[in-house]
């Protein structure tokens, strides 16, 4: 019996672990890019659900502060805008869809500039349990 009682309890706190991460999981995903100046980029940002991307909702961009346009998400859950940068630079994009906001950072190269980027993404973010 006591064998029993340690398992439920064990069961019942990887279930309170798993669904309180869903609750922490952002309703809008922005990503990092790399973009050269002055050309077409399209600023990409995916709405969330509970637990499937959810398509049908707008989406308003920000660029210091300023707005540059405002998209509907598709069915997948991913808005577009396209956008072209006007300076080189690290510049910071805001997307806020409903009271959710997003930020991602968009690398502005020069044709001529050498850049190194290292991508640790999956090292980071493929810990269990952590949405």
């Amino acid at each position: 019996m006591a064998v029993f009682n340690i398992l439920r309890c064990l069961v019942f706190a990887c279930l309170f672990i798993v669904f309180s991460s869903f609750n922490l999981c952002a309703d809008i995903v922005c990503s990092d890019s790399v973009v050269f100046w002055k050309q077409s980029f399209f600023i990409s940002v995916q709405t969330r659900g509970r637990f499937f991307p959810e398509g049908g909702r707008i989406v308003r961009f920000y660029l210091n502060g300023e707005s540059i346009g405002r998209t509907l998400s598709g069915g997948d859950g991913y808005a577009y805008l396209e956008y072209r940068f006007q300076r080189a630079g690290l510049h910071r994009v805001k997307a806020i869809s409903d009271e959710e906001s997003c930020y991602s950072r968009v690398l502005v190269l020069k044709p001529k500039s050498g850049v190194l980027l290292v991508r640790l993404e999956g090292m980071v973010f493929n810990i269990p349990f952590l949405g």
